[in-house]
């Protein structure tokens, strides 16, 4: 769910379409339709156009388009890795995304295009920082994102998974921010630079705090919210926590909880609910299923299983299509051991060559030796 520049709609994206909804309430009107599954859009800051992750190419990628959805554009083009929560720079001419794949990274695509270019940090040796749920400083100098790091007074090794930190766009240095016992999601700065929004956990719910990010003061606006993912190991496909998005004065927090959307008043915490309707149309694709005749005349074995040789080598036994069979030397016509109604495997014959044994197996009797 992202905000209009102009605190005018909320865009958001429902059953795989994005929609457009007046902030007052009302009927959400559509705005991306077809197969492709449209999900996480985000409204650029000169609100003119819209950051979304869409399969509509075959497989997840970035897309980019005006902001009442029309002239689709594809910025990147991955067949392996999977996208998480774009988020525009200041200046509303690129896009960056949690690229997924063996690795975790932030990558930067230019709306005019290019390949991506992964963002560093001038501490890190060996590997890009993990980043999921990017957000820019107004003034595009800083970029908050989730990293996994815990928490040195953490109650768990495994908990929390992540927590907040700040990359410095013009020397890649990194400093953490946050250090919570319930670590930090989804980072969200105000306009005017002054406040930072997070997730965190508190005992065993997910609420929104925020910080003065002059003061260093820290408090609840909102809590509990919808829960966050950070017992998954890796991010999951939609990010650690739904979107939300402060309002152009800063005073209000606009987000998705609970299947419906809420307006939050910073200061007070005072929540109004904003009611919506939207009408649903889906297209169903092509049935991918295919019918399959089994034929009903003898049929031709080609695989025999666990095959075993008498102690003379002139008999051999094996199990086929759940029966045991046997076939004598200079014979082309094999010989069944087992009924139909039992499933036999695993033909052994004796040292003596007087017996074989062999296992059965029934779903109400369970396995056996024979």
């Amino acid at each position: 769910m992202s905000l209009t520049p102009d605190d005018a709609y909320l865009v958001f994206d429902l059953l795989g379409d994005l929609y457009r909804l007046p902030i007052a309430s009302g009927q959400a009107q559509r705005i991306t339709s077809g197969m492709g599954f449209d999900s996480q859009p985000v409204v650029s800051p000169d609100g003119q156009k819209i950051a979304f992750i869409t399969d509509r190419s075959g497989k997840d990628n970035l897309w980019i388009a005006a902001i009442d959805g029309s002239n689709p554009i594809q910025l990147s083009d991955e067949t392996y890795a999977s996208f998480i929560s774009p988020a525009w720079n200041p200046d509303s001419n690129a896009v960056v995304v949690t690229r997924s794949s063996q690795d975790i990274e932030l990558v930067q695509y230019h709306v005019d295009g290019g390949s991506g270019v992964t963002m560093a940090q001038s501490d890190d040796d060996s590997s890009n920082p993990p980043g999921v749920g990017a957000a820019f400083s107004p003034d595009g100098m800083s970029l908050y994102f989730a990293e996994e790091l815990g928490s040195p007074t953490a109650p768990t090794d495994d908990f929390p998974t992540t927590q907040i930190v700040r990359l410095n766009l013009s020397n890649g240095a990194r400093l953490q921010t946050t250090q919570g016992e319930g670590g930090g999601v989804r980072p969200q700065v105000s306009t005017d630079g002054s406040h930072l929004i997070y997730g965190t956990r508190y005992q065993t719910q997910t609420g929104l705090r925020i910080r003065n990010l002059e003061t260093g003061g820290d408090r609840w606006p909102a809590y509990p919210v919808q829960r966050d993912t950070q017992e998954s190991s890796r991010a999951s496909s939609r990010g650690m926590l739904p979107g939300y998005s402060f309002n152009s004065g800063g005073s209000e927090v606009f987000l998705s909880t609970g299947g419906q959307f809420q307006r939050i008043n910073v200061e007070s915490g005072n929540t109004t609910t904003i009611p919506f309707s939207a009408d649903i149309a889906l297209d169903i694709g092509p049935d991918l299923t295919k019918p399959w005749r089994v034929a009903k005349r003898d049929l031709t074995a080609t695989l025999a299983q666990s095959s075993d040789f008498s102690p003379n080598n002139e008999q051999i036994a094996a199990s086929v299509l759940t029966r045991l069979y046997t076939l004598n030397r200079n014979e082309s016509q094999p010989a069944a051991l087992t009924p139909e109604d039992i499933w036999a495997f695993q033909p052994v014959y004796s040292p003596d060559g007087r017996w074989i044994a062999f296992v059965t197996w029934a779903a109400n009797d369970g396995g056996h030796i024979w």
